[in-house]
């Protein structure tokens, strides 16, 4: 059975209370969330309704009590809500869908709906997967996941929604105008950089290395006579031998941000 492109692994809860002593109605509904907590938040109110409706008088320490009580569970459940707060990621996949590599979106979608994410979703092409999780994912565990479905390895680079705002805020390409003749470009790394770009500052004509940090590098292609944009960055993808990059046009980047602002 394929899985829905709209997964959502979250814990959801809603409350419903009576804030006065009296008869009142009290729910609490919990998608994958403690084990069995609808059936413990059921039990001990009416543990504590069956208590008071066994005497004859309400006393004001049974309202004070009924009042502890109501408060413990709402912030038990505010808390399960902090603990449980989803953020969002993007997987970018390198060089799939060339040759024989290939990927259908779907295919993707049900692989990272089964390891328990939600919300999966490709974007503009199958290289770029969106999705939220409540824990930080682990890159390894999802190329395994991807190799073991597609039958060949994917290199997975993971970026936090997060670290993609941090990009734009950083404006890299304040200095560089969008025209035909320049395509601008972030390459990101699954870990550090480190020295591999030490004493590079591009090539006058072809490329300039516009930026770097420390598991992402930004550049500004010119184009050639040939047609080919920075066809000097080839050389720069030597120095990752061992590391995977992927690169992204800095167009995409932007629209993936307004996207899930949107």
């Amino acid at each position: 059975m394929k899985a829905s492109v709209w997964q959502t692994p979250v814990a959801l809860i809603s409350t419903s209370t009576s804030p006065f002593f009296g008869p009142s109605r009290s729910s609490s509904t919990t998608s994958r969330g403690l084990p069995a907590s609808n059936a413990t938040a059921a039990r001990v109110f009416n543990f504590l309704f069956s208590l008071l409706k066994s005497r004859r008088s309400v006393t004001e320490s049974d309202q004070n009590l009924y009042q502890l009580w109501l408060r413990a569970i709402k912030n038990l459940h505010t808390n399960w809500r902090v603990l449980h707060v989803t953020n969002k990621y993007v997987a970018f996949l390198r060089g799939v869908n060339l040759g024989r590599r290939t990927v259908k979106k779907h295919e993707l979608i049900e692989v990272f709906a089964r390891m328990g994410f939600g919300r999966v979703e490709t974007f503009l092409a199958s290289g770029n997967v969106l999705f939220e999780s409540q824990d930080t994912p682990d890159a390894e565990k999802i190329e395994s996941a991807l190799g073991a479905f597609f039958g060949f390895d994917i290199a997975v680079v993971l970026r936090s929604m997060e670290e993609l705002n941090q990009f734009a805020q950083n404006q890299p390409f304040a200095a560089y105008e969008g025209t035909s003749d320049t395509k601008l470009y972030v390459t990101m790394a699954a870990a550090p950089i480190g020295g591999r770009l030490e004493g590079v500052s591009g090539v006058a004509g072809d490329f300039d290395l516009v930026d770097i940090c420390e598991r992402d590098y930004f550049t500004a292609a010119f184009r050639q006579e040939d047609g080919r944009f920075g066809s000097g960055l080839d050389q720069l993808e030597k120095r990752f031998k061992g590391l995977s990059i992927t690169t992204r046009n800095w167009n995409t980047i932007m629209r993936i941000l307004k996207k899930t602002s949107a």
